[in-house]
């Protein structure tokens, strides 16, 4: 692992604030790390007694003992659910394959089944996953039980007034969470989970494991490949979400792409001849609908109102879906500007019901984001958040003010809950680049919002043995379309491709896919 001298590299962010961009080492940054993480190694291998998983056919399931302070391993432990799809050819297998899910918040063990892999390595590798800390049995964080009291206010505050209640919604959500959840609030982070990976190796008693990270799933492989390079076969990182990256600058990264990619399809939409959006320019027509709602929702049906934060779910959700869904944004959108606006709140509907059936829990994920993140949004002074707020605005102007709502409070970091509940680990200096491990390989949608392609494409000047896979897709993860390969699209040749890298670790330095 390459070390670096002094604490933080910074550079000027485009208004000119100072921010941190890249997080590269000292060296007592790196020691502290790897020396936690260490403890795992010393501590006795937790056992897993597999049994048949109720109602999930040829799928098993154990728990997990780890101890909830990864420095202490005589604190209390907690169990974190473990499930295995056993590899269907056993004669070929290859050894583990452990997912890791995204958010961060979303459950592994929701990973484990048939449907969810390629046939291909599913019979040569023990699929395998769990549920990271904070998302079910009893680490389950419940700070934001429901999407309702988020929705009811008004997010894209313009006055004092309606600051001031987004402000205090903030600081009640964060006081209730601290206070049922306080003792697991510092031990929820992803250096913890990179710790129950390691111990999970351990119990499944397998020298190197190879690993498969999906969204924030991937800055969780690729963090463990860095602290543990020797137990690391082979890695996936499937949409990246880079750990080099500093918080706020990955606040504007994604911002910046979810605007593109809205602003294509408008203007995409404008050389039609059948673009659903009147006029002669849709993306007036978008921000005329959406002003409007700030201040008047609109009629869906003879009970709902379509609110302007229905709107920017149904936008956001779309965009993440893929082509289909944004094409029938286009249609929704149309609708609402003629007063009918059952369409769009049936598509942001949807994105809620599909966030909480993906295990998602909201304040799981604010409780992660901040035990990661916490201290370094603590760092920034108001004149730094103030700058990066509008650069954000600037960069983004239509999604912007939702993607990035800070509250009035000057006190308070834009990631609402960490203002109240205590942070975890002070950021890591250290750049993690896998060195040691096994060869890595990186998917990339190019439409993707979410993780960006920028950050795929930082990747493999940043990483130590990477490959980079490209199709043109408008979708966030590419993996699915390895599941869904039928001979006819792009998903053939992802599938090729992962095949080569985890069956024979190999992979050209540059795959560019036909789109999908």
């Amino acid at each position: 692992m390459a070390l670096h001298h002094a604490g933080v590299a910074r550079r000027a962010g485009p208004a000119g604030v100072a921010v941190a961009t890249r997080i590269h080492a000292n060296l007592f940054g790196v020691v502290a790390f790897v020396s936690a993480l260490a403890g795992a190694s010393t501590a006795a291998a937790a056992e897993l007694e597999w049994r048949p998983c109720p109602d999930r056919p040829g799928v098993e399931c154990a728990s997990l003992d780890v101890p909830l302070d990864r420095g202490d391993v005589s604190s209390r432990s907690v169990s974190l659910p473990v499930s295995r799809l056993p590899a269907t050819d056993p004669e070929q297998r290859l050894g583990v394959l452990i997912t890791i899910a995204g958010g961060p918040g979303q459950r592994g063990t929701d990973w484990v089944a048939p449907e969810v892999h390629a046939p291909s390595i599913a019979s040569r590798f023990d699929i395998v996953s769990f549920d990271p800390r904070g998302t079910s049995g009893d680490t389950a964080i419940t700070c934001i039980p429901e999407w309702d009291p988020y929705r009811d206010l008004d997010r894209t505050p313009d006055d004092a007034q309606e600051r001031g209640a987004l402000d205090g919604r903030i600081r009640d959500l964060a006081a209730g969470c601290q206070e049922a959840h306080g003792s697991l609030l510092p031990h929820l982070g992803t250096a913890d989970t990179v710790h129950d990976i390691e111990v999970l190796r351990q119990a499944l008693g397998e020298a190197q494991v190879s690993l498969l990270g999906w969204s924030y799933g991937s800055k969780v492989a690729l963090r463990y490949a860095s602290a543990f390079p020797e137990h690391t076969r082979a890695v996936v990182l499937d949409g990246y979400s880079d750990p080099n990256l500093a918080p706020p600058v990955h606040e504007l990264e994604q911002a910046t792409a979810f605007e593109r990619e809205l602003d294509e399809l408008v203007v995409e939409c404008a050389l039609r001849d059948d673009c659903p959006l009147e006029g002669p320019d849709p993306g007036m027509t978008l921000d005329g609908l959406l002003e409007g709602l700030d201040e008047s929702p609109v009629a869906a049906g003879h009970v709902r109102t379509l609110r302007q934060a229905d709107a920017y779910e149904a936008i956001t959700g779309a965009l993440v879906r893929g082509p289909s869904e944004r094409e029938r944004l286009l249609h929704a959108i149309a609708a609402a500007t003629h007063g009918d606006g059952r369409m769009l709140l049936g598509m942001a509907d949807r994105f809620r019901a599909d966030f909480e059936a993906s295990g998602l829990d909201l304040g799981t994920y604010m409780a992660i984001v901040c035990a990661d993140d916490g201290a370094a949004w603590a760092s920034l002074g108001a004149e730094d958040l103030e700058s990066l707020t509008e650069d954000v605005h600037d960069a983004a102007p239509r999604l912007g003010a939702w993607l990035w709502s800070p509250t009035a409070a000057d006190d308070l970091p834009p990631v609402g809950l960490c203002a109240m509940t205590p942070a975890g680990d002070p950021p890591v200096a250290d750049l993690f680049d896998g060195a040691g491990a096994g060869p890595i390989l990186v998917l990339a949608a190019s439409g993707d919002p979410t993780t960006p392609l920028s950050a795929a494409l930082r990747a493999v000047e940043d990483l130590e043995d990477a490959s980079l896979l490209t199709i043109r897709a408008d979708r966030h993860l590419v993996y699915p379309l390895a599941v869904a390969a039928d001979g006819s699209t792009g998903g053939d040749c992802v599938l090729t491709a992962i095949e080569d890298h985890l069956f024979e670790g190999t992979s050209a330095t540059q795959i560019d896919c036909p789109r999908a």
